[in-house]
C-alpha cells in the first residue's frame, strides 16, 4: 500500500484566503443575479422583484466582507430593467414611479422597487389628479 504524505496538502490549504473565497463566490453570485435582471423574460413581475430582493441581499453581504461597494449599483441595473411598454403618464412620480411591467400589467413601483399593483389601478389614480 503506497503512502500518501498530507504535508504538501496541509501547505496549499493553509494558504487559502477563506475571505477572499467569499468574495470572489459573492461576486459571481451577484453577477449571475445582474444577468438574470437584465435578461427578465417580462412573464411574472414577482420574479423581477425576487431578483432585485436577492441582488440587494448580496449587496448588503459583499459591503460587509469587504467594506466597499459593488462596481455594479442597483440602481444601474433599474435602468435597463426589460419592460412591457408603460404609458407616458405612469411615469409620472406623482403616482409613484413605474419601474418594470410585466406581460399581464402588473407593475413593479416604489421609489425602493418595493411594490407590486396593476397598472390599471395606477391609471385610476393617475386619472383622480
Amino acid at each position: 500500500m503506497k503512502q500518501v504524505s498530507l504535508i504538501g496538502w496541509v501547505s496549499v490549504v493553509s494558504s487559502i484566503d477563506v475571505n477572499e473565497v467569499r468574495i470572489n463566490t459573492m461576486q459571481g453570485l451577484i453577477d449571475r443575479i445582474s444577468e438574470k435582471i437584465l435578461t427578465w423574460d417580462k412573464e411574472d413581475i414577482w420574479d423581477i422583484k425576487g431578483y432585485l430582493d436577492i441582488y440587494h441581499y448580496n449587496m448588503e453581504i459583499y459591503e460587509r466582507l469587504t467594506g466597499e461597494a459593488y462596481a455594479v449599483e442597483i440602481g444601474y441595473l433599474i435602468c435597463f430593467l426589460p419592460t412591457e411598454s408603460i404609458p407616458h403618464g405612469m411615469l409620472d412620480r406623482s403616482v409613484g414611479r413605474v419601474w418594470a411591467t410585466d406581460k399581464n400589467g402588473m407593475c413593479l413601483i416604489g421609489d425602493n422597487f418595493d411594490m407590486i399593483c396593476h397598472i390599471d389601478d395606477l391609471q385610476k389614480q393617475y386619472q383622480q389628479l
